[in-house]
């Protein structure tokens, strides 16, 4: 099924749209799992989660940003 569903996407950038997705998702669910075992408290101010393993999708979701941004000043201008 997940390889049918990548053979579906069309475009580059919405290849980077969903592994920076998949690479959030990964670590939101880890940082949720240990504020539901440990508390907010303990996950935020003391260092049960490091909040830099989020990091890693940040420039996913740049790219896809500047990729939709262009993507739409071409279709503005091929209106023109």
């Amino acid at each position: 099924f997940v390889v049918l569903f990548l053979f579906s996407l069309k475009t580059y950038g919405l290849y980077v749209a969903l592994f920076g997705t998949v690479l959030f998702a990964f670590s939101g669910l880890r940082l949720v799992q240990e504020v539901l075992e440990d508390g907010w408290h303990a996950v935020v101010f003391e260092d049960r989660f490091d909040i830099s393993y989020i990091n890693p999708c940040i420039p996913f979701c740049i790219l896809y940003l500047g990729w939709r941004k262009s993507a739409y000043y071409e279709l503005r201008q091929s209106e023109i």
